[in-house]
């Protein structure tokens, strides 16, 4: 799954992000300025992007849901 992020402006958001997405059992499959991919897991949805969103907002990122 692939999300654009808001926010994220050097390596060091890089590294805080992928850190705590994986404690929390999230298997980041790649991360760059703006980009997170993350597997595919297996489990709710809903649940799994309630954790990420979580993470995204406790470091004042947010998903960029609109194209533009």
């Amino acid at each position: 799954m692939k999300l654009n992020i808001k926010n994220m402006v050097c390596s060091r958001c890089l590294k805080v992000l992928r850190q705590e997405l994986e404690q929390l059992g999230i298997n980041v499959s790649s991360i760059e300025l703006g980009v997170l991919v993350i597997d595919e897991m297996a489990g709710n949805h809903t649940e799994i992007m309630a954790k990420i969103e979580s993470v995204l907002h406790t470091n004042k990122f947010e998903i960029i849901h609109s194209p533009e």
